[in-house]
């Protein structure tokens, strides 16, 4: 079969030189460097492969197909298309065995497939055929151009992109840099500020720092700085460790904006942290003592956090109050009844003022109550576990004085019974029910219970305790002292200092060996306690000398060692013993009375409440 790549030319057919067959000669037609390559097959017999090979399948007898290969067999159509079409074409439709083996297989297959009209068209058909081709092979070189068009572009958006993206990550890069700059320059700015203007800082930092400098990364240069500061401002302990506060602590101290709740076990700071923060807020935030208000729940908590708040404002002050404390109770005078706490109070108020140091308003809630309200009466209130319970015992004495009438007496003896029995017998055994003659009647009956409740060991402890309780002469029964590793227990202690003060035994078994040599033994002990007086007394001076020559040798004996011994008025004795225990049925009528306070119930509303009421 020839090659489809032979190129025929525009020279006219000479039919003398026709061969035999009347086949035309390659050269007749075509170029020399052409014809030669036709020889090569055109002249040679078909062999069976050749005839194989000019077999066409039904999809390639298609006449438009058939076209098509003779189209793509006559390449050179660029320099002999008018050639091809007017006289290569009208020649082998003449003749179609003067094609070459390629033109004969295809235009056999042709011609079974054409009408006469169109096998005589052929030529029309061929050309019609190649403008389609060409328009196609023109959309499709177009499309190609397009094609690499776009791959163009997208190369160079591509490639524009790349130095976008470089000089974008360059820009970020410089961005990221000036913002790191800034990010130091306002972190250095805080801390500046956090030195300087602590209470401006918060402000600052909604102000100039978002976007820069998070929430989390502030509070951290705020709790570091806190942490420093409280460290640095605050004493060690008496071994040198630094007392380091933890991250919650801290977090407190530096809350100086809005509120703040802390909720913490006993004995895990609070007061320290209290204490702290408000050191930081005077010394360090420069807010005026004037303009702060602590509250506590008592006022032994108040004087604490005052006094801690003084000694961490100066050096030495605590020392100072200690002092001082020791010497206003000597200058109290001997057994005078006082109030360590009203003492340390004012030890605390002259120690500041003599540093010229400001304090804070610490006080009670009650004190704060008193202050805003200034009512002419004094207030009622129960205070914390030792200190005064005024509204209770007010309580208690009205319910004492309706013991009293027996109109009131059996009604509360009902309720009484009913849900306090024991408050009830509690009663009746002191006689709490009775008048005031009969009441103080019965308790210096008493043989071995004393005026004031105690009970006794002897009659003479109890003339001496009943003494020293009408005189108001403060004194300890069984004070506890330590000797040589004893628990020893003298009968009354009656304190000038809590290291110094007055010993009365009464050596009630006077006679006996063992006792004596025990009494012997006892007053070599306190001769040798400087600041300790021994006052003793034996069952034989009372037997001898009567009860009031022996109440005489102690009024004596007492006011040797500077104790004044001025009588208190049957009145007053009553009052003090009259004021039983506070009971729980006490309790529970003042609390009851005080939840009909707090819901503004009047009588009648709570009359109504109390018939209504089904259990």
């Amino acid at each position: 079969m020839a090659p489809r790549s032979i190129h025929p030319i525009h020279s006219p057919i000479n039919l003398s030189q026709c061969q035999p067959d009347g086949r035309l000669s390659p050269t007749d037609i075509y170029p020399p460097c052409c014809a030669r390559r036709i020889n090569a097959y055109a002249l040679a017999p078909f062999t069976i492969e050749t005839e194989e090979r000019c077999k066409l399948s039904a999809e390639e007898q298609r006449p438009s197909k058939l076209i098509e290969d003779l189209i793509r067999h006559w390449a050179c159509w660029d320099e002999h298309e008018s050639f091809y079409l007017t006289k290569l074409a009208p020649s082998l439709v003449a003749n179609p065995e003067s094609g070459d083996d390629i033109e004969k297989t295809i235009l056999l297959s042709l011609r079974a497939h054409l009408n006469e009209q169109e096998w005589h068209d052929l030529p029309k058909l061929i050309a019609e055929r190649r403008s389609g081709i060409f328009r196609k092979i023109e959309s499709e070189r177009v499309r190609r151009k397009a094609l690499e068009k776009e791959k163009q572009e997208a190369a160079r958006i591509a490639a524009q992109k790349r130095k976008e993206d470089a000089r974008e990550r360059l820009r970020q890069e410089e961005l990221r840099k000036q913002t790191e700059a800034q990010r130091h320059a306002l972190l250095r700015e805080v801390r500046r500020r956090l030195q300087s203007d602590f209470l401006g800082t918060d402000s600052f930092f909604r102000k100039s720092c978002a976007g820069l400098i998070t929430e989390k990364e502030f509070e951290e240069e705020k709790l570091s700085f806190v942490k420093s500061w409280v460290i640095e401002n605050t004493p060690s302990t008496k071994d040198g460790v630094k007392r380091i506060p933890d991250d919650e602590q801290v977090a407190a101290i530096a809350s100086v904006h809005g509120h703040i709740q802390v909720v913490a076990r006993a004995g895990s700071g609070k007061t320290t942290t209290l204490v702290n923060r408000a050191l930081f807020l005077l010394k360090h935030c420069g807010v005026a003592p004037s303009e702060m208000l602590i509250l506590a729940f008592n006022r032994k908590a108040a004087l604490e956090v005052r006094r801690r708040l003084l000694a961490l404002r100066e050096e030495g002050a605590d020392a100072a109050i200690s002092t001082d404390v020791d010497r206003r109770i000597r200058e109290v005078g001997k057994h005078q009844r006082f109030d360590r706490n009203e003492i340390e109070a004012s030890a605390v108020d002259a120690i500041a003022a003599s540093l010229n140091i400001a304090l804070p308003h610490v006080m009670t809630f009650h004190a704060l109550a008193y202050a805003v309200v200034h009512p002419e009466e004094s207030l009622l209130y129960n205070g914390s576990e030792g200190e005064s319970q005024g509204l209770n015992r007010v309580f208690q004495q009205v319910i004492d004085d309706h013991l009293q009438a027996p109109a009131f007496r059996e009604r509360i003896c009902e309720l009484m019974l009913a849900h306090f029995r024991e408050d009830w017998d509690r009663i009746i055994e002191g006689r709490y029910d009775q008048s005031k003659e009969e009441l103080l009647r019965f308790r210096r009956s008493l043989p071995r219970e004393s005026i004031g409740g105690e009970h006794v060991k002897s009659h003479g402890e109890k003339i001496i305790a009943d003494f020293l309780f009408e005189h108001d002469i403060a004194y300890k029964y069984e004070r506890n002292h330590w000797w040589s590793g004893i628990n020893y227990r003298p009968d009354f202690t009656i304190f000038e200092t809590p290291k110094s003060g007055v010993i009365i035994e009464y050596f009630g078994l006077s006679g006996d060996a063992d006792y004596d040599e025990m009494s012997t033994a006892k007053r070599a002990y306190w001769k040798d306690k400087k600041d300790w007086a021994l006052i003793e007394f034996s069952p034989g001076e009372i037997v001898s000398k009567g009860i009031d020559s022996f109440l005489d040798l102690l009024r004596t004996h007492l006011e040797d060692q500077g104790i004044r011994c001025v009588r208190l008025s049957e009145d007053e004795i009553w009052q003090r013993i009259r004021d039983r225990a506070i009971d729980r049925f006490t309790k529970a009528s003042a609390g009851f009375i005080g939840r009909c306070r707090k819901q503004s119930l009047s009588p009648l509303e709570l009359q109504i409440l109390i018939a209504s009421y089904s259990p």
